[in-house]
């Protein structure tokens, strides 16, 4: 009978075991697709982490505020080109090479074009074409001059530590504040880089073409969404408030650097630039520090208490 009790018992059990197997079967299924999901989704995360280091590299450095202005009036400039070129209510004049007659774009000929449109005989969708370039030009100068003004800073940081290490004075040399490091830097930049000196032609280039393309936008038909006027009033203002940033930037680091001195025996003072950074040299030995410690992905308190402040200006 034992035998008996034991055949019914193991077919009782039978759905439990199928459930049991079934369970695993489940186990391994979720561990395989957790490490294929953690395999596929690892690279986009490193993408997103290089994205937001590269974010906060931008703003943590001089002239942060100039590349979010630059982005964003130029992000709506080509927005806006590209928008009036898609525009079938822009028609322009188009001569076809080594022929004498011309036809109308985007419309084969008169006939075909809607009712109440009138064709534009300024080049204006050559002027939005050539607009998309600058804007590109804009953000990438943008950049450009930023990295130029940090590298030159990182520079002088490390020819002060340079000089002090050599002399043998340490921390009783006496260093240049930050406003004062920033406004060498970029002076130097501003007198001395050649991408620099092109970005200033550049610059005069595109306010004198967006002034032509202004003036182009005025002629019956040749601005009938308003988006080659908009366009081309963003190209005029964009120089110019490059100007005045300019102009109030040297006026503000100025006084900062007033600032710094006057409060330097009360404890200092920052009000937007953040501390010094830190030599090159050095910095590079406090992140191999960081590297060899596998439990800690902090900074270490002296990185963290050395690190600037995060910067608007």
């Amino acid at each position: 009978m034992i035998y008996i009790f034991k055949g019914c018992q193991s077919i009782c059990e039978l759905p439990a075991r199928c459930c049991d197997a079934l369970a695993a079967l489940c186990n391994e299924s979720c561990k395989l697709c957790n490490n294929a999901c953690g395999h596929i989704c690892k690279y986009p995360q490193k993408a997103f982490a290089a994205v937001c280091i590269s974010l906060a590299h931008i703003f943590d450095r001089p002239l942060g505020c100039y590349i979010l202005l630059a982005l964003l009036m130029n992000t709506i400039s080509i927005v806006g080109a590209v928008t009036g070129l898609a525009d079938k209510n822009l028609v322009v004049h188009v001569v076809k090479t080594g022929a004498a007659t011309t036809t109308l774009a985007p419309f084969a000929t008169t006939s075909s074009m809607p009712p109440g449109v009138v064709v534009c005989e300024k080049p204006v969708k050559m002027f939005l074409i050539v607009d998309i370039l600058f804007s590109i030009g804009h953000i990438a100068f943008s950049f450009y001059i930023q990295w130029s003004v940090w590298d030159k800073l990182c520079e002088l940081v490390d020819e002060e530590e340079e000089e002090a290490e050599r002399t043998g004075m340490g921390a009783r040399m006496k260093r240049r504040n930050v406003a004062e490091l920033i406004i060498d830097s970029s002076g130097n930049i501003a007198l001395r880089d050649i991408g620099f000196c092109l970005y200033f032609f550049f610059l005069i280039g595109s306010f004198v073409f967006s002034i032509m393309g202004a003036s182009w936008t005025k002629f019956p038909g040749c601005n009938p969404q308003q988006w080659p006027g908009t366009v081309a009033v963003l190209g005029i203002v964009f120089p110019i408030l490059v100007a005045v940033f300019a102009f109030n930037w040297v006026i503000f680091l100025c006084a900062h650097a007033a600032c710094e001195h006057c409060f330097a025996r009360c404890g200092g003072f920052s009000c937007c630039f953040g501390k010094r950074p830190l030599a090159r040299s050095r910095n590079l030995e406090m992140t191999s520090s960081d590297s060899s410690d596998s439990e800690s992905y902090a900074p270490t308190a002296e990185r963290q208490a050395r690190r600037p402040k995060p910067n608007w200006y």
